[in-house]
Order: C-alpha cells, then sequence, then structure tokens
C-alpha cells in the first residue's frame, strides 16, 4: 500500500514527493530507537519476574515464614522484586509515551512541509489545490502504518520476552499430574 501511495504521489508531482518524503529517515530513527528500547524494557520485565518457587513457598506456605522467623526477610524481598518490576515496567512505558507523540510530531511536520513547498508551488500555478490536499491526505497514509507496525510487533516481542517463562511453567509436571501414572505402573507390576 506505501508503495503504491509513492508511486500515485510521484506520478501527481515528483518534487512535492520527494519533500514529502524528508520526514521518512526521522520516521526511520524514531522507529528504530523505539524497537531497541521497548525490547530492552521488556527483557526487563521478563527478568524482574519473580521465581515461582519463591511465590508458592510464601503464598502457599506462610507457616515456614513464621517458624523460621523469615517474614521481615521475605517482605525485603518482596519489596525487591515490586520495585524492580514496577522500574522495569516503567522504562517500558516512557518508549511507548514518546514514540507514537514523536510520530505525530513528524508526521505533523511532513504535513507542514506540504504545506509550505505545495502552497508555494499553486501560487507559482505549478500545482493544482486539488492536488496539494491529495498529498496532505497520502502522507497520513504514509504515517500511519508505522505507528500499526509498532504496535503490533512490539506486543509480539512483549510476548516473546515472557514465553520463556510460560513455556517453563507448562513443561513443569505437578505432583498430582503423576499420580495416575505411578498407580498405572504398579498396578502392572502386581499383574
Amino acid at each position: 500500500m506505501i508503495v503504491a501511495i509513492i508511486g500515485v504521489m510521484l506520478w501527481m508531482d515528483v518534487r512535492l514527493t520527494l519533500v514529502t518524503l524528508l520526514t521518512v529517515p526521522m520516521l526511520f530513527a524514531a522507529t528504530t530507537w523505539f524497537r531497541k528500547g521497548a525490547r530492552r524494557g521488556y527483557d526487563m520485565c521478563a527478568h524482574a519476574l519473580p521465581d515461582q518457587r519463591f511465590l508458592q513457598e510464601h503464598f502457599a506456605g506462610p507457616r515456614p515464614c513464621k517458624i523460621f522467623n523469615a517474614e521481615k526477610k521475605s517482605v525485603t524481598r518482596f519489596k525487591e522484586i515490586n520495585a524492580d518490576y514496577r522500574k522495569a515496567n516503567i522504562d517500558t512505558i516512557f518508549y511507548y509515551a514518546v514514540f507514537f507523540p514523536l510520530v505525530d510530531f513528524i508526521g505533523a511536520v511532513g504535513i507542514a512541509l506540504i504545506i509550505w513547498y505545495g502552497g508555494y508551488r499553486v501560487m507559482q500555478n505549478a500545482l493544482t489545490l486539488g492536488a496539494l490536499v491529495a498529498f496532505i491526505q497520502y502522507s497520513g497514509f504514509l504515517f500511519n502504518p508505522f505507528e500499526i507496525s509498532q504496535t503490533n510487533t512490539m506486543s509480539y516481542r512483549r510476548g516473546s520476552c515472557f514465553s520463556p517463562h510460560l513455556q517453563k511453567r507448562l513443561t513443569c509436571q505437578s505432583p498430582s499430574s503423576l499420580q495416575p501414572a505411578a498407580q498405572s505402573r504398579s498396578s502392572a507390576r502386581s499383574h
């Protein structure tokens, strides 16, 4: 779709198309910065997740904590885990908070360039007003796919950062799932 839009814009006016595409390098730089930073943030979130054994010991078995007088140590550890996870999430949110307004700003700069140069060309009778309006509309179509693709890509990356943790939890067998297999073996031995 982007190639088709650029083709139509080139067909309408080559110079104005080149002016319109001046903002594309800024958009690619912003997208690269966002992709790398958000990926690093998602990795930090995945690593900041507490170990499941730690959580299970403290939620399912608070008595051992009381018996060994480890309540203060456990509370301190929970606070550390929460602080690390909160910081990792805030770092990730920062990239989202900057990227999308930055893309909007780059798009606004692109439209300002189109109006400035296109208006000059309209006053010179080298471009029609309808073509200028079409360029403004087409420029919106150029920037929107970048935002959508980055949102989809980052959703995928967030999932891929957490997938090793999920896979580890899914491959662990609980003792209750092992009992039927043990019973079937003991009944097979008795026959």
